[in-house]
């Protein structure tokens, strides 16, 4: 994967220092959505059925996110859990943009964003 979603691991850093391997994979799976949509964003015109499709797991897989951050910190109030995956956001965001900034919307690493950006519009979660 690029080197963003490592960058980006300070949110789950943030959330909790330990956890069991399906919990990480829902930080995995936000991240990851999070690198593809500002990718896509900047450097894409996606089909409206096509971008519905990726919102709404993009949405799924924040609501999901949402939920595991509320389980570890239960003391958390809406308003803490909201800023926390916002935070997150923003970090993974901003390293996108400067990959695009620095190496244009052709780079390897955004193509492989935007490519991703089709596979998880497909993809049909079973939650």
């Amino acid at each position: 994967m690029l080197n963003i979603t490592r960058k980006v691991s300070i949110l789950a850093l943030f959330i909790c220092f330990n956890s069991n391997a399906e919990n990480i994979n829902i930080l995995k799976m936000y991240n990851q959505f999070t690198a593809v949509s500002a990718a896509s964003g900047k450097c894409m015109t996606p089909q409206k059925d096509e971008l519905t499709a990726f919102l709404a797991n993009y949405q799924m897989v924040t609501t999901l996110m949402y939920q595991e951050i509320k389980k570890r910190k239960p003391d958390f109030t809406e308003e803490q859990t909201k800023k926390a995956i916002k935070m997150g956001s923003s970090k993974v965001t901003s390293a996108v943009y400067k990959v695009i900034e620095t190496e244009s919307c052709n780079s390897p690493k955004i193509q492989d964003l935007i490519k991703r950006f089709h596979v998880q519009a497909k993809w049909k979660p079973s939650v």
